[in-house]
């Protein structure tokens, strides 16, 4: 679910939407291009969408990432390989950002997602300066080491995977502010 930040009149009556948004004069969503999606559920809604301005470290926002995991020693290992191969090529990348707004993951198809849907233009600049969500000194290695333990999920054991991610990631964070 988008967190919805409001920004309303004080005389106006705060009411909730059914996806959760309060009725608003403005909302900033952090829902990427997914908020194309309001079009559909609420056809009278005007909006638009800006790349955000810069703030006192520059400008940022997020980016998520898909990942295709292909199991070692499978018979439709070739298989898998090919849907992957075709998942991320333009075609159905481009394919993708048309049916759900997701911006394209090859330079290429988001230069075309830009032209063909200028509307959400700004969410493909946006990605030159986008960050993970977990950004901060260290994180990276954390991050990394968390990466390695999903490997070993099949026969281990999830909650001291996810438990150790949380101690390592709070720890890193302790250190980046300085505790």
């Amino acid at each position: 679910m988008p967190i919805f930040l409001s920004f309303y009149p004080a005389s106006s009556k705060a009411q909730r939407t059914s996806i959760g948004a309060p009725a608003a004069d403005a909302i900033f969503p952090s829902s990427l291009p997914w908020i194309k999606g309001i079009a559909a559920d609420f056809p009278d809604t005007n909006y638009a969408a800006y790349e955000l301005p810069a703030g006192p470290g520059g400008q940022s926002t997020f980016s998520f990432i898909n990942c295709w995991g292909i199991p070692q020693n499978f018979d439709t290992a070739d298989a898998a390989s090919s849907v992957v191969e075709f998942l991320t090529s333009d075609q159905a990348r481009l394919a993708a950002a048309a049916a759900f707004g997701v911006i394209p993951s090859t330079e290429s198809a988001a230069a075309t997602y830009a032209e063909t849907f200028p509307e959400n233009a700004s969410f493909v600049a946006s990605a030159d300066y986008a960050v993970s969500p977990v950004n901060f000194a260290g994180s990276a290695s954390a991050i990394t080491d968390f990466n390695s333990k999903l490997e070993g999920l099949i026969g281990g054991v999830p909650k001291a995977i996810l438990e150790s991610l949380q101690t390592r990631l709070q720890a890193t964070l302790a250190a980046a502010n300085g505790q």
